[in-house]
């Protein structure tokens, strides 16, 4: 296994990937999964210097990857906040810890760009209760709806 920060020669694996993820979940109920734009989207991740992308790999295949950004706090604009944006691994590597692995190299990029409050989303029971382990605080819960206009 080898987890590296993520480049655009990485991008049409994260987008297969991706598209997985994306089927599985509740997204899709709201958003189509938009193959050009979102390729676009992780190009400019992994240019931005105020977000991170690292990608797992075991051999040729994609395991995980997790990307995340530099935002200030709303409340307190002084502070910074590194959000993740995704973290998924597939359920095959679950149990070699690879999404503790991405998290802890996301949190120490992140830390050391300055952040001082660390936030991530996330719909799994096991997620959540795992964090919560980590004296990570639940502070809400994500709800979407799909408005016609």
């Amino acid at each position: 296994m080898e987890i590296l920060e993520a480049t655009e020669f990485d991008i049409p694996a994260i987008l297969t990937f991706g598209h997985y993820f994306h089927d599985i979940s509740d997204y899709g109920k709201f958003q189509t999964y938009d193959h050009k734009g979102l390729k676009k989207n992780l190009f400019d991740v992994i240019q931005n210097p105020d977000a991170s992308m690292w990608v797992a790999w075991d051999n040729n295949k994609l395991a995980g990857a997790i990307m995340g950004m530099l935002i200030p706090n709303f409340y307190d604009p002084s502070q910074i906040m590194a959000e993740c944006g995704f973290l998924a691994v597939l359920p095959k590597y679950g149990s070699k810890h690879i999404g503790k692995k991405l998290r802890h190299l996301f949190e120490q990029w992140a830390v050391n760009s300055g952040a001082s409050i660390l936030m991530y989303s996330g719909y799994s029971r096991k997620f959540i209760t795992a964090l919560k382990r980590e004296d990570f605080t639940q502070t809400e819960v994500t709800l979407m709806k799909k408005v016609e206009k």
